[in-house]
């Protein structure tokens, strides 16, 4: 053998080890481990973020609607005699109604179930009609409004009949949106508000001037107020609704604020009617508030069918407490969100400030 020559057992061919090959699988697996825990966290936050989307549409649509609808809210006001029999002055006049406040004043409570919140009643040109020989009048005047109610859906007829028994009855919050289409109109009475055409009605000015939608003769006979039984819910898993009327402060005043008109929320332009002692009796007469701050809250699904299932009720989340004083608007919705943040409740809230075009405020008294 040539001692020059290479021996053949002098090359060793290049390969891993086997403690190598070992840790590249581990390191591999490591990183494979990773992207698979990066990959579902992004997709966990990504369904999550869809599914909230989802959800809160179904809100954001029913709140448009409720700031599109006050928008249009009208009055028709006129000035005439005080007293056609024995007239002294002039006084701003008209045949329909404006009012808003805390549900539990404005409806009443025998029908189907709590009333939460607020609520607003109006009526405006939407040209609504169920007879098909008005829905050509485009302009012809509803009465419209919404409010907040906490029933089962079987008794709202949200839940088909055909599922009888095969899913459960759920209680919640809803929005609901009261419509009285042309043909069944009830607002008009005479000038200055006293009511008409229901014969036989003996109840408290306010009552009388609110039949138009919480008729008390219907309540008695049937238990449920002209207001459910001309509403339909809007979206679910509502649980606060606010109205706080606004109005400009006067130029050159520091102790004046623009909730004045409506310092507990309550605002009526027929109040001077049922309520006459009253510092903003006589301006608000027939004359629709200038703005309307709008505040909603909304649960999602998930949160809100959790929180039931756990023994909470959804429609107990809001303070009794709270929005009762325009001053504390702020402070009451801080509490709130603080409160459902708390519970892990996801949310959302909506705000606004509506401008109602046909309001003309006038401080003329």
């Amino acid at each position: 053998m040539n001692p020059a020559s290479p021996s053949p057992f002098s090359f060793r061919r290049a390969a891993f080890t086997l403690v190598e090959v070992l840790l590249s699988i581990t390191v591999l697996s490591l990183i494979m481990t990773l992207l698979v825990n990066t990959l579902a966290v992004t997709q966990r936050v990504y369904t999550g973020a869809q599914s909230r989307v989802e959800q809160f549409r179904e809100a954001r649509v029913a709140f448009e609607s409720i700031t599109r609808r006050l928008s249009q809210a009208t009055l028709n006001p006129y000035w005439d005699y005080n007293d056609p029999n024995a007239p002294t002055r002039y006084v701003r006049q008209s045949e329909l109604h404006f009012i808003c406040g805390p549900s539990a004043t404005l409806l009443n409570q025998s029908g189907l179930g709590p009333k939460l919140g607020h609520a607003v009643f109006f009526q405006a040109p939407m040209g609504v009609a169920d007879d098909t020989a008005y829905r050509e009048l485009n302009s012809s005047l509803n009465a419209w409004g919404f409010y907040l109610s906490f029933e089962e859906d079987t008794l709202l007829g949200t839940k088909p009949s055909f599922l009888g028994t095969r899913l459960n009855a759920r209680r919640r919050c809803r929005l609901m949106e009261f419509r009285q289409p042309t043909e069944r109109f009830q607002v008009y009475a005479p000038p200055g508000g006293a009511p008409s055409g229901f014969k036989g009605m003996t109840t408290a000015p306010f009552a009388a001037t609110t039949a138009w939608y919480n008729n008390p003769e219907l309540v008695r006979d049937t238990g449920i107020t002209p207001a459910l039984l001309q509403s339909r819910p809007l979206a679910e898993n509502i649980i606060a609704l606010v109205f706080s009327p606004r109005s400009p402060v006067p130029s050159g005043s520091s102790s004046a604020k623009d909730y004045d008109i409506a310092p507990d929320y309550s605002y009526d332009s027929r109040r001077f009617l049922s309520d006459p002692a009253s510092p903003v009796a006589s301006l608000s007469r027939h004359q629709l508030p200038p703005t309307l701050q709008v505040t909603m809250v909304a649960l999602d699904e998930a949160s809100a069918s959790r929180y039931e299932r756990g023994g909470g009720s959804t429609a107990e989340l809001v303070d009794a407490a709270w929005f009762k004083e325009a001053t504390k608007h702020e402070a009451d919705l801080l509490a709130l969100t603080a409160r459902l943040s708390s519970l892990k409740l996801d949310h959302q809230v909506f705000t606004t400030t509506v401008s109602i075009r046909s309001a003309k405020w006038s401080t003329t008294r």
